[in-house]
């Protein structure tokens, strides 16, 4: 350090660097035991709302603004996420008084309780993450313990955050996503690369992060007018033999190369660490030296609390179940000198107790791996291990578990009858409970049990809190993914998301049409496989795969059809969706409402196309013209007769216009019975109010109607602007005029 400090002085910098370099709330979620905000909605328009939500990792409460109470039984029928209350300002107060006095007095408490939960205010000023592989061996995992220690003893307790040292059981799915938060918003981060690293699914995720915020790579600063994210100064070591994999060929110069020092051992393999990292990590510990741990001491009694996770338990805990297991004292002693807690304990072998321990009997060997392993087992049934529980769950092959946004409930909807045609289960959140964990645990049946998840990704989803939990609750459980692209928000994906979601699978719905994107999606799920019998065109399968990109690729190219048709067209304001048994009168109904100021959209110029085979060249640009002006649309006039009731063209157009949230306006052409038969139609149109032009009389009279409704969602055009779609003026096309109207099937 460059000058002498004093406490108080140290602490006050050290907080205002932290929080001066503080993540962005609104990207991500500072998970690390203190309360925060989210956005869990969107408004109308598609832009995220701020709710007021708390989050809170010691309580795990999550809060809405409008502060109702939920019963843990409730179901999302209306998919409105309600939650309870946030906690009072005196129990907020009483809390962080307690946790300031334990931090006065946490040189005195450290000798008794070597492992305990970090205090949100320790937790919030630690700033360099210990990025590790969980699955590590067990002398790997004893030089990362022995590494930290040594860090930690020189002045750097306060600053490294190391999951072993947090209190979260490790095999738990919080500690895995407190790792990943953890990530997000480190200054430093300490890597253990190892063949173990880059098989591990939460080093993956971690490593991607890492680099996407690494200072020295060159991709951070490759384009300036884009906001990125904080970098981060990356100290890394390569523990195992072997090339580095091509995604962390960026690092392949820095990195500290510790394979030609196998033979060497623990102390002096991290020895060499220590004196390689330690001056340059000062620069990213604000609190160095502030505090130097002291020895623990040994407890007077030895007592072991068997509800205590074993990858938990500290070097008395140890001591104390061996006690209890009657073992040699020489034994005892071996583990005692040597260090071993219950992070180290639950992954070693036989041959790491007779190599490294000094574990002679081959007896006591076995007898102290089954004991661990019984009493893993033994951990596992409890109520509060629900999680591991979830792990061993049986999965069901024709199963599916969407995650989505409560706001894209009509979109579910839409795709679980598609599915269920399928004979596929499918499933989704159905109640709330009154935390994160309890959330997790009254929906983790369904989930765990499912062979694949779908996350609908929307504007909504992409900062929603509950869609986030499950993400990484489900990529705990190891499920695979698909997403089903509503709308390109990869920008507003938290790292972590974009980490795990961004290689999987992924269809277009949102430039697609609605038919060839739910093909797609049921051809990932349930392949047409042991069918021998069904013969397979090349096209449909060049479409099948082409249709399925990984999510960081589909949402990075631009969609330039779209791009294209935006520049020639302008929006519409309308559009119509008809059978063409009343194509006459849906001609006078453009004519009247263009003359009146309004734009308008019908594929009357493609009609005749709807049903040709997907190798024509009229067929993707007419159901792509459709999907992407039902998009564009303010509102969609619905000319309801009975063949549209019966027409399944028809019924997509309004399922579509439902799932996009888009007003719509029924319009009765021929006479029938309101509300109309039919499932999906006449549950979309039953609560809507019906303009009846069933006759000649009633059509000319209640045209002035149709267009005072349209008022209240369109915003009327001058007749003489220039931007109107050319294609839907009927009249200006004699070859229009004059085609034989065809029927719409």
């Amino acid at each position: 350090m460059d000058g002498e400090k004093t406490v108080g002085e140290s602490a006050d910098n050290g907080d205002q660097v932290l929080e001066a370099d503080e993540v962005k709330s609104g990207d991500n979620v500072d998970n690390a035991n203190e309360t925060i905000s989210h956005d869990l909605t969107t408004a109308g328009n598609g832009d995220s709302v701020e709710q007021g939500e708390e989050y809170n990792v010691n309580n795990e409460s999550v809060g809405e603004d409008d502060g109702k109470g939920v019963n843990g039984g409730q179901t999302d029928n209306n998919a409105q996420l309600e939650v309870p209350k946030s906690i009072p300002d005196a129990k907020e107060n009483n809390a962080e008084n307690n946790s300031d006095n334990a931090s006065s007095h946490e040189g005195s408490n450290e000798s008794t309780s070597p492992i305990k939960s970090t205090s949100p205010k320790k937790a919030k000023r630690r700033a360099i993450f210990v990025s590790y592989a969980p699955e590590a061996s067990f002398i790997e995992k004893r030089f990362i313990s022995y590494t930290i220690k040594e860090l930690k003893n020189i002045g750097f307790c306060d600053d490294i955050w190391f999951d072993k040292d947090d209190g979260v059981p490790m095999e738990s799915p919080f500690c895995f996503q407190h790792r990943l938060e953890i990530a997000e918003k480190c200054r430093a981060s300490i890597m253990f690369l190892s063949e173990s690293y880059f098989n591990s699914r939460v080093c993956r995720h971690e490593g991607r992060i890492l680099l996407n915020r690494d200072e020295e790579s060159e991709s951070a600063n490759a384009d300036n007018n884009e906001e990125v994210e904080k970098p981060v100064k990356l100290f890394c070591m390569k523990y195992s033999l072997g090339k580095l994999p091509q995604e962390y060929k960026q690092l392949e110069d820095r990195v500290l190369d510790l394979s030609h020092h196998v033979a060497s051992s623990v102390a002096e393999l991290s020895s060499v660490v220590v004196g390689a990292f330690s001056e340059a990590l000062e620069k990213y510990a604000p609190l160095y030296g502030l505090r130097i741990p002291s020895p623990p001491s040994e407890p007077n009694n030895l007592k072991l609390d068997r509800q205590k996770p074993a990858s938990s338990w500290n070097v008395p805990d140890v001591q104390a179940w061996l006690t209890s297991l009657k073992m040699q004292a020489h034994c005892a002693l071996s583990f005692e000198e040597n260090e071993i807690d219950g992070y180290l304990l639950v992954s070693m072998s036989e041959t790491d107790m007779e190599s490294h321990l000094n574990v002679d009997s081959r007896v006591a060997r076995r007898k102290l791996v089954q004991q661990v392993k019984k009493i893993q087992e033994d951990q596992a049934l409890l109520k509060e291990s629900w999680y591991l529980k979830c792990k061993k769950s049986k999965v069901k092959d024709d199963s599916v578990y969407v995650i989505c946004d409560p706001n894209d409930v009509r979109f579910y909807q839409n795709l679980q009858v598609d599915l269920a045609q399928k004979n596929l289960q499918v499933f989704k959140h159905e109640r709330l409970g009154q935390s994160r964990e309890e959330f997790l645990q009254l929906n983790s049946a369904h989930l765990a049990a499912c062979s694949h998840v779908i996350v609908l990704l929307s504007t909504g989803a992409a900062t929603s809190l509950f869609v986030y939990n499950e993400i990484l609750f489900a990529d705990w459980l190891g499920k695979p993914f698909v997403v089903a692209m509503a709308v390109n928000s990869w920008d507003k994906l938290r790292p972590s998301m974009q980490a795990i979601l961004g290689s999987c699978p992924a269809v277009n719905f949102e430039s697609n049409p609605y038919e060839d994107s739910i093909d797609i999606l049921l051809y990932h799920l349930k392949p047409f496989r042991n069918m021998p019998a069904v013969i397979l065109e090349q096209d449909f399968l060049d479409r099948m795969v082409e249709g399925l990109k990984p999510l960081r690729v589909l949402a990075a190219v631009p969609d330039k059809s779209r791009v294209d048709e935006e520049e020639l067209s302008p929006r519409p304001n309308l559009f119509l969706s008809y059978h063409w048994d009343v194509q006459n009168k849906v001609q006078v109904l453009v004519q009247y409402l263009e003359s009146n100021g309004y734009q308008c959209w019908t594929d009357v110029s493609n009609a005749n196309k709807r049903h040709a085979t997907s190798h024509s060249p009229n067929h993707e640009t007419s159901q792509n013209q459709i999907q992407r002006n039902i998009k564009a649309a303010t509102a969609v006039v619905c000319c309801v007769t009975p063949k549209y009731i019966c027409s399944e063209n028809c019924t997509k157009d309004l399922s579509l216009a439902e799932s996009m949230n888009k007003p719509i306006v029924p319009v009765m052409l021929q006479w029938l019975a309101w509300p109309p038969e039919g499932g999906r139609v006449r549950r979309i149109l039953a609560p809507l109010q019906c303009i009846d032009m069933s006759n000649e009389s009633l059509f000319r009279r209640n045209l002035s109607t149709v267009e005072s409704h349209l008022k209240k969602f369109v915003g009327k055009h001058s007749p003489r602007d220039t931007h109107v779609i050319e294609h839907v003026r009927i009249t200006k096309n004699p070859r229009l005029v004059h085609q034989k109207p065809q029927q719409k099937v």
